[in-house]
């Protein structure tokens, strides 16, 4: 179910990023969101992203997060009140940039959960430096990220550099997976 979430997601995200970065334009707009993958886990429940504005001009981004699945191969999406965005909403700078943060209310189940985070672009629209007879269009982009949550009790290993005191510490065991454990595997 992942892997075709994700092809999904590239692909829209592929569309957005030509629109974003004008190429679909005649007015340049740039910017740059970092990560485009959102993961959250049992270990990790807040995720940053940070958005940066290169552009000349202010831009405003409002956030919106859907649930997702795809039953039969098509995208559904739902209301949900499962992730929280803050800030909600922000204005960011020309040349600034913005880090918000992404955090689950929902307690770990045995399932791993994919939800659509989306910012969408309330800027202000730019009135036309020169009135002409020209007509012109303005383009608006709502960047959309595929966020999962893993399922509880998974184990992932994560490499670590330099030596390990204590051996036995440092081999991940069936049950290492609660709040204690100082291993080299964490639990997702």
């Amino acid at each position: 179910m992942r892997l075709q979430l994700i092809k999904s997601a590239v692909a829209s995200l592929g569309l957005s990023v030509l629109v974003g970065l004008g190429l679909w334009s005649s007015t340049a707009h740039a910017l740059t969101i970092s990560p485009v993958l959102v993961e959250l886990s049992p270990a990790r429940r807040v995720a940053s992203i940070t958005i940066t504005n290169p552009g000349d001009r202010p831009l405003s981004f409002q956030t919106q997060v859907r649930a997702w699945n795809q039953p039969d191969g098509t995208d559904a999406y739902a209301d949900t009140d499962e992730l929280f965005v803050v800030p909600p909403i922000a204005e960011i700078a020309a040349g600034g940039s913005q880090i918000f943060r992404v955090t689950t209310r929902t307690r770990p189940s045995a399932e791993e959960h994919a939800y659509r985070l989306i910012f969408e672009d309330v800027s202000e629209l730019a009135a036309p430096a020169t009135p002409s007879e020209e007509s012109s269009i303005s383009v608006r982009v709502n960047h959309d990220l595929p966020v999962f949550f893993a399922a509880a009790g998974k184990l992932h290993l994560q490499s670590r550099l330099g030596r390990c005191a204590n051996a036995t510490a440092c081999r991940p065991r069936p049950d290492a997976c609660d709040s204690t454990t100082r291993a080299a595997a964490t639990c997702g």
